[in-house]
């Protein structure tokens, strides 16, 4: 036991065999099911759609143009290929960040490595079909070891990749990279590495977008998201504070307080620590702006936790990094995808793994035990995967609408929809109305307005469908 924990883990060999665990260990959750994000489903929905009709369907702005083809690649065999590709190039990321953590002679090296691999959200994260996150941070893992081996334009070139992978945030972890590189290289290297940096980023993100939609609006187009004060607090709650977990974040929290000198000078002196921390910041500052997909932290992730080696203390860094992978298996506070909220209750490796296997079962049921001459009204995730459940079953006619599909065979209907109202006018149409109780939530005290709330069956399945 011993030799294990002085190990050198960021050694060549130790990384390897962290990786080839990791990978191996997230197989479960990548046979269990596709992922939690509702853009999961909508990649899996538009890859299907672009290959069928020969059209481009972009999955979402601003474009992910190499993901979105890749995902086209392998949907059509079934989403376990995605979830485990991108399983894969997160695992090669691990063997990088330890070349960095070795590199730079970071404190408390092997046991960062360890968190790295086995912290719970992201490692749960990664058994996903979207694989923009991974490809993106292994690129910006590499530009970061290409700079300290002293390959600059290697690195620009690198940064540039990983912000083509993910746009909507790649390009200002760009950004921030060029003000890190500029601050301790100079303005004619950063001036330089702009220049080439903006090569990939035309290449494989802004040009493919122009050529294959025929104009700029899936770059430029920006929707405002709209919330409410008490929502906003309550998403940060559930998809920040529940996944961390409040215990990792106060002493996170506090070391850095306590530390704050010693950071900070680290910060002004170092370029690994002031690119950590611009990044850290700007990719938390993404994610409090729209509070809602919990994904928005990956690329943060690794930066934030290279930036506990400024901890002088090790004592305090192994308790924090204990904290940080006790949320796998205790939940403080517990908030699965598919559940009652509570202060405490199981860790994120076992709700996330066993709620991945109850919305596939419910899916599935949907699919095949909706009555005739009905409509299904569900969340808008669901539907995406409905959608995929009848492509796979290739035998089944559909058709697709606006919010809906329809299955005319048995005259099924299934719709996403927060209008009340036209729920009155399927019943008018001699429709039997079935509501999941996600959106029956939402839609009850209008459906008790217009006097309709018990004429639509509440269907006996998880929240949250």
């Amino acid at each position: 036991m011993r030799r294990i924990l002085t190990y050198d883990w960021c050694s060549p060999p130790g990384a390897l065999v962290i990786a080839l665990l990791v990978f191996c260990l997230r197989i479960p959750f990548c046979l269990a099911g596709p992922g939690f994000d509702g853009d999961s489903y909508l990649s899996l929905i538009m890859a299907m759609r672009t290959r069928e009709s020969g059209t481009y369907f972009p999955s979402r702005g601003p474009g992910y143009i190499i993901p979105d083809h890749l995902t086209q690649l392998l949907a059509p065999y079934g989403w376990v290929y995605l979830n485990l590709l991108n399983s894969f190039v997160s695992a090669l990321s691990v063997p990088v960040f330890a070349a960095i953590l070795r590199a730079t002679k970071a404190r408390h090296s092997s046991l960062l490595l360890w968190v790295y691999a086995l912290l719970p959200y992201q490692f749960v994260a990664y058994a996903d079909v979207m694989i923009e996150y991974s490809l993106a941070v292994l690129h910006f893992l590499l530009g970061w070891l290409m700079v300290i081996q002293g390959r600059h334009a290697a690195a620009a070139a690198l940064w540039g990749i990983g912000a083509a992978m993910r746009p909507s945030q790649g390009v200002f972890a760009l950004l921030m990279f060029l003000v890190a590189y500029t601050r301790f290289y100079g303005w004619r290297q950063g001036v330089r590495s702009a220049l080439i940096s903006v090569i990939p980023v035309a290449l494989l993100w802004l040009l493919p977008a122009r050529w294959l939609t025929g104009n700029w609006e899936i770059v430029t187009r920006y929707l405002p998201y709209a919330f409410e004060t008490g929502q906003w607090l309550r998403h940060i709650a559930i998809m920040f504070v529940a996944q961390i977990g409040i215990a990792s974040l106060v002493a996170i929290a506090y070391l850095f307080w306590k530390n704050r000198s010693t950071i900070w000078q680290n910060i002004t002196s170092d370029f690994g620590y002031m690119l950590a921390t611009l990044i850290a910041l700007t990719t938390l500052l993404l994610f409090l702006r729209h509070p809602f997909k919990t994904n928005y932290l990956l690329l943060g992730l690794p930066f934030w936790i290279y930036l506990l080696s400024a901890i002088p203390s090790a004592p305090w860094v192994r308790l924090t990094a204990v904290a940080l992978l006790l949320q796998g298996l205790i939940g403080i506070p517990y908030s699965p995808p598919h559940g009652t909220n509570q202060a405490v209750g199981a860790g994120l490796f076992f709700t996330n793994f066993t709620n991945r296997h109850i919305f596939r079962s419910v899916v599935a049921d949907l699919v095949q035990n909706a009555p005739p001459q009905s409509v299904t009204v569900c969340a808008e995730g669901t539907l995406w995967l409905i959608e995929y459940e009848y492509i796979q079953r290739r035998h089944v006619p559909f058709e697709v609408h606006r919010k809906a599909l329809h299955d005319p065979a048995r005259d099924r209907w299934f719709l996403w929809t927060r209008d009340a109202r036209s729920l009155k006018h399927w019943m008018e149409r001699g429709y039997s109305v079935r509501i999941t109780p996600a959106l029956y939530k939402i839609l009850q005290p209008s459906l008790q307005q217009a006097g309709l709330h018990d004429k639509v069956e509440t269907l006996d399945i998880p929240r949250g469908i």
